[in-house]
């Protein structure tokens, strides 16, 4: 009639939580759809995914993947990280711890690029569990380590905001030591646990490390340390209500006289371990304290009660296995679903990323050929305008020349003519100064071809050049006429000999004309060249 009671009280408490939840959710979800701020909706969502937590963890991870995706749409990364984090302690609880590493790290490196050390710091310590469920110990130990040195950095700093949290870090450091069989490095960590969470007041932590110093003087043979941390740990959760502690450290003072043969001792501590286990419903430490008891029993030699007690132990350890089997055969089908959906989203996904592909592959590939349209027209256009050009040049250079041979033909014409009305005159004259009017006439025909030859040069120079005379004047406008043409000849890279051939002047005298020309041009005591420098013109 009791177990019927019981079961029925059971029951009614489950429907009345069930629809306590349900209004929780539908409440969280009505704010969510009339929120219009990003923020807040994804703090609600967060929310929602925390009520389903414990009875619907394939909803609850729905809710915390929207979370995460309108976290990266708005640009929130605060956000961002507390959903990465919130879905690693979800997949945690599934056992794919390899999947919630992920998670832990990405919101990390947010944490890292933002500079939050303070969320940073509580992120290492959930990677840090995940290495010690996957035996990474090492892993785990320099992870803590890295913590512990960036607090000791940030103090220096004179940030102190996590120096209260060091127990935290220094006890699981000593786990993962026990766990390593490094017992005097173990027990180090956690004195330093001890030492910091006294001179930070962190009461409700002393009886986790008074038990973990406990057990390990124990292996390191030192028993009396041994015993007084035990005890001590007892007072601590006597007066910090910590239950799960107290039975725990009743547990090993009961295994501690056991070893002694102290069995009234030890079945005192036993029976106190069972009567607060039993209060708190805690299964494992029942069955711990039950097969204590039958062990003390069977040692005192009263088999009735040793048996009694081994039947309990039995019962218990079958409640524990049903109940572990339950709970593994609930994450399996979780384990299931998670991964069925993750397989839709992760197909989803590729078929977005293909999509998204083959849309810049087409653009891409417009570019490209748009480009190369662009580069063809734009070469036709240059060989066009070259071409034109070309054309254009030697257009330019025909008429120049054609221009200098007609100007050349009508002085020598016009030359002709003149002597020819010359020599006429003389014939008709018939006078007796024959020889010297012949040689006058010649002189000046040789005069005449002189000023021709540099009229001629001239006209075709500037034709050339038609801005070298222009520049010369404007820089230097004292030059003469004859060092004007010096220095075209020069700006022509004509040497000195040429010029004096052409000038019928001496190499001396061209070389002298020079010089006075590198000073009208300011060109003295420099190392410039004077060709050079003239034809830069």
């Amino acid at each position: 009639m009791k177990k019927v009671f019981l079961f029925l009280s059971f029951c009614f408490l489950q429907i009345f939580c069930f629809s306590q939840d349900s209004f929780f959710v539908d409440s969280l979800s009505f704010l969510y759809q009339n929120e219009k701020n990003d923020s807040v909706r994804i703090d609600l969502l967060l929310k929602i995914s925390k009520a389903y937590q414990t009875n619907d963890l394939e909803k609850s991870m729905e809710f915390a993947h929207s979370a995460l995706e309108l976290a990266k749409k708005g640009k929130h990364p605060i956000l961002e990280a507390q959903t990465n984090n919130k879905l690693g302690i979800l997949l945690y609880h599934i056992g794919r711890y390899e999947n919630s590493l992920d998670y832990f790290l990405k919101s990390k490196k947010i944490y890292e690029k933002l500079d939050k050390n303070s969320l940073l710091l509580g992120q290492v310590h959930n990677i840090c569990g995940i290495y010690i469920q996957l035996g990474e110990y090492d892993k785990a130990m320099r992870a803590y380590q890295e913590v512990i040195t960036k607090q000791n950095e940030l103090l220096k700093q004179g940030d102190s905001t996590n120096i209260p949290q060091k127990h935290i870090f220094y006890n699981s450091m000593g786990i993962i030591c026990d766990k390593k069989k490094e017992d005097k490095l173990a027990q180090s960590y956690f004195k330093k646990a001890l030492k910091n969470a006294k001179e930070f007041n962190f009461h409700s932590r002393l009886g986790g490390i008074y038990n973990n110093l406990g057990q390990n003087s124990w292996k390191l043979n030192e028993y009396e340390d041994a015993f007084r941390y035990l005890n001590l740990s007892i007072e601590n959760c006597k007066k910090e209500n910590d239950r799960v502690e107290l039975s725990r450290a009743n547990i090993l003072l009961s295994q501690f006289h056991l070893s002694n043969k102290e069995y009234s001792k030890s079945l005192d501590f036993a029976n106190n371990a069972m009567k607060v286990a039993e209060d708190i419903g805690a299964l494992e430490s029942m069955e711990k304290a039950s097969y204590l008891l039958y062990q003390i029993y069977k040692e005192k030699g009263n088999y009735e009660k040793a048996l009694s007690a081994h039947e309990k132990f039995h019962s218990f350890h079958d409640s524990l296995f049903n109940e572990r089997s339950i709970k593994e055969i609930t994450r399996l089908q979780m384990l299931y679903d998670f991964d069925k959906k993750e397989e839709i989203r992760e197909i989803e996904q590729n078929k977005l990323i293909f999509k998204v592909g083959l849309l810049i592959s087409i653009l891409v590939f417009g570019i490209i050929i748009t480009g190369l349209l662009f580069l063809l027209n734009k070469s036709r256009a240059r060989h066009l305008f070259f071409e034109k050009k070309s054309l254009e040049k030697d257009l330019e250079l025909g008429n120049k020349e054609l221009t200098m041979n007609v100007i050349y033909l009508l002085e020598k014409n016009e030359l002709m003519k003149h002597i020819m009305v010359r020599l006429s005159n003389f014939l008709s004259e018939n006078n007796e100064n024959g020889p010297d009017t012949i040689m006058k006439i010649i002189k000046d025909i040789e005069a005449n071809m002189k000023m021709n030859i540099w009229e001629e040069f001239e006209i075709r120079f500037q034709n050339i050049h038609q801005s070298f005379y222009n520049n010369l004047r404007e820089k230097f406008p004292s030059l003469s006429n004859a060092e004007e043409r010096l220095a075209a000849l020069l700006s022509l890279g004509m040497n000195t000999k040429e010029i004096a051939a052409i000038t019928h002047q001496s190499v001396k005298s061209v070389e002298v004309a020079r010089t006075r020309l590198r000073k009208k041009l300011n060109l003295t005591n420099t190392d410039t060249n004077l060709v050079a420098f003239l034809a830069d013109l």
